[in-house]
């Protein structure tokens, strides 16, 4: 049923540009995908990851979230964007081009951005999440969205398995335009 028929609110419906975007993960999204302690209390499943020729291993669980935690996280939050070519499959009128030189189009695989295009001065750990992966490395499925088809390629970004090194990584990559005009 679509809550809009509905009139009813949704926080995410507020997200608009990529300021509201940020700001809604950091103030909404990561909050609700974390219990308030620092282990998580009902525990559903114990799984270790064990890696060959290696002493070290994961431990992780399947972690209710949300308020009241009735929603069940199986594996990983994945944020994945798509990029669009700068001045590719749009024109800019001249009657703005004094002020907008550069035009950003709409999305189609035709003009994807596959470029790695991390900022300079960001952190050295965020770069892999400046660079663009094929559907066979990301495993994402391609879909369909409300201005485009968008294939499961892109640039991601896994959320951590802790609160604090995910508010990290999220600041940075805010903070270092891992969004910016050329986003889809």
């Amino acid at each position: 049923m679509d809550r809009r028929a509905n009139k009813q609110s949704c926080i995410l419906d507020q997200v608009t540009d990529i300021k509201t975007f940020w700001t809604w993960a950091d103030l909404h999204f990561l909050p609700e995908i974390f219990t308030p302690e620092a282990k998580y209390s009902n525990t559903i499943a114990q799984v270790k990851t064990v890696f060959a020729d290696n002493a070290f291993h994961i431990d992780w669980s399947p972690r209710p979230i949300g308020r009241g935690e009735i929603n069940v996280l199986l594996g990983s939050i994945r944020l994945r964007q798509l990029r669009v070519q700068k001045g590719r499959g749009c024109k800019v009128s001249s009657l703005v081009n004094h002020v907008f030189p550069i035009c950003r189009g709409l999305f189609t695989e035709l003009f994807q951005s596959t470029t790695e295009y991390e900022s300079e001065i960001a952190p050295t750990y965020t770069h892999k999440h400046y660079g663009w992966m094929a559907e066979e490395e990301t495993e994402q499925i391609a879909m369909t969205g409300a201005y485009a088809d968008y294939p499961g390629s892109g640039y991601v970004m896994d959320v951590p398995l802790f609160r604090t090194e995910a508010h990290i990584l999220v600041h940075d990559l805010w903070n270092f335009q891992w969004l910016d005009s050329s986003t889809r």
